[in-house]
């Protein structure tokens, strides 16, 4: 591969990939929102995994007598994963953002201000949908199997 085959092909993966995307929220109808930056991907992702523990569930012994396993990531820090959730919310929703809306906040706490009309379970929910929409892990995931061939 050439030079400029390679900036070719990384122009053409980066125009493909969704820039702009419609969520419906309960109650509220279709919001828009935009593709998260890699550094508030990666800061949300940080966040919440380290939020999280790994458990190994033991579930006995398969017919060849090896043990059986399975691990499971349980919540340690509900309070991080709030916090980290409003904040992505926030920054990839344009109407989180407007001045009216800050404008309310008195303790510039910007990132709050979808807490002021969601439920806790709604953000959580919405970041997660955010995340799928983009196809963010999936990504993330293809191109670490790029590299690796």
């Amino acid at each position: 591969m050439q030079l400029q085959e390679f900036i070719n092909k990384a122009r053409e993966k980066r125009e493909k990939r969704i820039k702009v995307a419609q969520i419906e929220i309960k109650d509220i109808g279709l919001v828009e929102f935009q593709r998260p930056v890699e550094k508030d991907f990666v800061a949300y992702m940080n966040k919440i995994n380290g939020s999280s523990r790994t458990i190994i569930e033991h579930l006995g012994k398969n017919e060849e007598g090896e043990d059986l396993k399975r691990e499971i990531q349980e919540p340690e820090d509900m309070g991080m994963i709030l916090k980290a959730s409003t904040e992505f919310v926030y920054k990839t929703c344009s109407f989180f953002r407007a001045k009216e809306l800050r404008d309310e906040v008195t303790d510039g706490n910007y990132f709050s201000i979808p807490s002021l009309f969601l439920e806790t379970t709604e953000i959580m929910d919405l970041a997660s949908k955010i995340m799928d929409k983009f196809e963010i892990q999936e990504e993330k995931a293809k191109d670490e199997e790029d590299l690796k061939n």
